[in-house]
């Protein structure tokens, strides 16, 4: 029987939390900076971990059947909405995007069962019921979270094959600008030929101080050759890539050049040898010798296109041996292993199979009344992870609008740097605003989804597995509740939709209360448990 007036009180005091966390703030009373980083540490490194072994190792027997067949109840309904995100993502767009995927899937499956669980479902069924909110971050740990990562690896695997591929583009592009502006090798052998056939004996003598003074001119360009290629390899190896002999150099071609050469190197130009300065030095075309010009150039030319091609093979060849050693179930694995969560929930797990709630429960009859303590101590510790954890929400509401506040205020104080760029670009400013609405759109679209199709499919799961009466109804619970504050983690690990995730996960926590009195109130007006 659902307890209507708990599951009220329950929410009320969730509000309220959130809103002295918020007053906090706005009146001065803790300054959200360090509080919120040090009190979500103390319950992320102390109170969840005594509230995972409090529930799953001392209040939970997974030696049970039932234990079992509802995990694997919220991992079918959690697995089943991420295939149905992942079927409407082709449908609609033909291909999948990871990125967009795993903020979906953040969005509408990943609950806060672990900390808000317990006491909704304490509240709405009773005691026998709380451990299931524990129970459903088996889940969360080892099935969402994992999942999420793994598409934002993807994606970012996918971006910067991407990235490869406009890089080799522009290289090639760079390459071709220099082969049709400037006058190579091939263009000036006809023209050195002609220079020797047009050496008669009537020009010997000015043939000879010709000749003499390109050997001068020869020998100090070879040194300033030397002298850039040393310092284009003390730098980043793109430097000596616009000092060709003989060739006419354009701006544009030396800005390309360099671009894709920065690109494909991936470091760094160092200021001692910009190609301004290097003409400058080297003289323009025409004053550099042709006498020696078919050694510089066949030399340098072909260092150039080998320093390139190695480059980028060392990069494709890096690639493929990065993938070979971190692949992706591996890059995950270690995630995993990082997060402390993770191993508090496996130690519960197997404490729990191993009959720790025998020995440690006070209502089992064998209990061992020696360390009744252990049950009680877990237990104070564990109550004050969900106020802590709302409070600090609130106060990092505050911290956020104040932000937020600040950044608009900043904008506003350059009045000339806006008003040229909405000059500019008039349609800039409207292409926000449609932004913002579709922010909007987005946000009631994330809550209606997250308050009708991920109960209703959990009803489903329900029905098939055969789910009836109160377990039924608090697996239904646990589908309605808040988005986590893990699924922020995952999100800002990966710079990708933590604004959304931030926005959805206030906006269902202040619409939970209605949602879950009207939802409830619907299933035992149609009997659907």
């Amino acid at each position: 029987m659902i307890e209507y007036s708990s599951i009220f009180q329950t929410g009320i005091q969730s509000l309220l939390a959130v809103a002295c966390g918020w007053g906090c703030g706005r009146w001065g009373v803790l300054q959200p900076d360090p509080t919120v980083v040090n009190v979500n540490t103390l319950v992320l490194k102390f109170c969840i971990p005594c509230l995972q072994v409090h529930l799953l190792a001392i209040k939970t027997d997974m030696r049970q059947p039932g234990s079992w067949s509802a995990l694997l109840a919220f991992l079918a309904w959690s697995m089943g909405l991420q295939a149905l995100l992942a079927l409407l993502q082709l449908l609609r767009q033909g291909r999948l995007q990871y990125a967009q995927l795993g903020v979906d899937s953040l969005l509408l499956t990943t609950n806060n069962t672990g900390i808000l669980g317990p006491v909704v479902l304490l509240a709405a069924l009773g005691p026998e019921y709380a451990p299931l909110g524990m129970l459903a971050t088996v889940a969360l740990y080892f099935q969402q979270l994992p999942s999420a990562q793994l598409l934002f690896h993807l994606h970012q695997e996918q971006a910067a094959a991407a990235a490869g591929t406009a890089t080799t583009a522009a290289v090639t592009a760079a390459d071709s600008m220099l082969a049709s502006d400037g006058h190579g090798w091939q263009e000036q052998q006809p023209l050195l030929a002609a220079g020797q056939a047009g050496n008669d004996g009537s020009n010997s003598i000015s043939a000879t101080r010709n000749s003499n003074s390109s050997a001068a001119q020869g020998s100090r360009a070879s040194s300033m050759l030397a002298d850039g290629q040393a310092g284009a390899q003390h730098g980043n190896g793109s430097g000596f890539a616009f000092v060709q002999p003989g060739a006419a150099v354009t701006p544009e071609a030396s800005s390309a050049r360099i671009t894709a050469a920065e690109a494909a190197a991936g470091s760094r130009r160092s200021p001692l040898h910009a190609p301004q300065q290097l003409l400058r030095h080297c003289g323009s075309a025409d004053s550099l010798p042709r006498l020696h010009h078919r050694h510089a150039q066949q030399e340098y030319v072909l260092h150039v296109g080998k320093c390139t091609s190695q480059q980028q093979q060392q990069q494709g060849s890096s690639c493929g041996a990065g993938q070979d050693r971190h692949s992706s179930a591996s890059l995950v694995l270690s995630l995993l292993l990082k997060n402390p969560l993770v191993w508090s929930t496996g130690l519960s797990l197997l404490l729990s199979c191993l009959g720790s709630s025998v020995l440690l429960d006070p209502r089992s009859p064998v209990a061992l009344q020696q360390l009744s303590f252990v049950d009680g101590l877990l237990g104070w510790f564990a109550a004050t992870t969900a106020p802590l954890t709302l409070f600090t929400t609130g106060l990092w509401m505050y911290s956020n609008s104040l932000q937020q506040q600040q950044r608009q205020a900043q904008k506003k104080g350059q009045p000339s740097l806006m008003q040229q760029q909405h000059q500019v670009a008039g349609p800039v400013g409207a292409n926000q605003e449609e932004q913002e609405q579709l922010t909007m759109r987005q946000l009631w679209m994330y809550l209606l989804a997250r308050a009708t199709v991920a109960p209703g499919f959990m009803v489903l799961v329900c029905r098939v597995m055969g789910f009836k009466g109160d377990l039924g109804r608090a697996l239904v619970i646990l589908a309605l509740l808040p988005v986590a504050q893990t699924a922020f983690v995952v999100c800002k690990q990966a710079e990708t939709g933590t604004h959304a995730i931030s926005v959805l996960m206030v906006a269902s926590l202040l619409v939970m209360l209605p949602q879950l009195m009207v939802l409830l109130a619907l299933l035992e007006w149609f009997g659907v448990f």
